[in-house]
């Protein structure tokens, strides 16, 4: 029980709004739990916390994580008094703008780290304040677009090749598609260290997809490796 109450509080807002739109769409309280990486039990609280009150935001309600009395099972969430039904729908009205807004600001994130992806996460942040008129940090960027499948990598880089390069590398590779273990023993590889021209580094990260490593618009063609 710990470990949930820890991984909840760390939850932030819009983490919370992702888990309530997704919750909205009809998804399971499983299949998102398991796509968040969170306890069953966290997203289901979550979940009924919104429908009890109306958000789902920090703050806005006293989740009891003490053990309950040991006749009675479960989490319960202490609602105020006066919450009426009538503040309940509004909650839940403004809840869903500002899943709406997130959705929206995250649209626009990845979008602009798709069209281009060697911009920094403060480059992003600077673009997005000044196109929505809301201050937004390169944390906060960074987790939008990691909600969006799009990490941080290093740019792949090769050598760039001819036609005719080509050709002769492949023709090299058939002349020696039959040679043996002896014959490769001879042969000294050295394309396994790292060599530099230059005093930078060259190591551009991008913002990519996993498993896109070497699709071509992730890679970099440059002479000095």
């Amino acid at each position: 029980m710990a470990n949930n109450q820890s991984v909840r509080r760390h939850l932030d807002a819009f983490t919370r709004c992702r888990i309530i739109g997704k919750l909205e769409e009809g998804r399971s309280v499983t299949s998102v739990a398991a796509e968040f990486g969170i306890a069953h039990s966290i997203v289901s609280r979550l979940w009924r916390q919104f429908q009890t009150t109306g958000t789902a935001i920090r703050g806005s309600v006293v989740v009891v994580h003490e053990e309950p009395h040991p006749q009675m099972t479960g989490t319960f969430v202490m609602v105020p008094k006066d919450l009426t039904l009538r503040t309940i729908i509004i909650r839940r009205r403004r809840f869903r703008r500002l899943v709406i807004k997130f959705r929206i600001d995250s649209s626009h994130i990845v979008l602009q780290a798709r069209r281009n992806r060697r911009q920094t996460a403060g480059e992003i942040a600077s673009h997005t304040t000044q196109a929505t008129g809301r201050p937004i940090s390169r944390f906060t960027v960074a987790r939008r677009l990691h909600g969006g499948g799009l990490f941080a990598r290093r740019t792949v880089r090769c050598v760039p090749l001819t036609p005719a390069h080509r050709r002769r590398r492949f023709l090299w590779c058939r002349e020696h598609r039959n040679w043996i273990d002896n014959e490769w023993g001879r042969v000294l590889f050295t394309d396994e260290s790292r060599f530099s021209l230059s005093s930078d580094s060259h190591r551009i990260l991008i913002w990519r997809e996993r498993g896109s490593r070497n699709h071509p618009s992730n890679i970099i063609e440059r002479a000095g490796i």
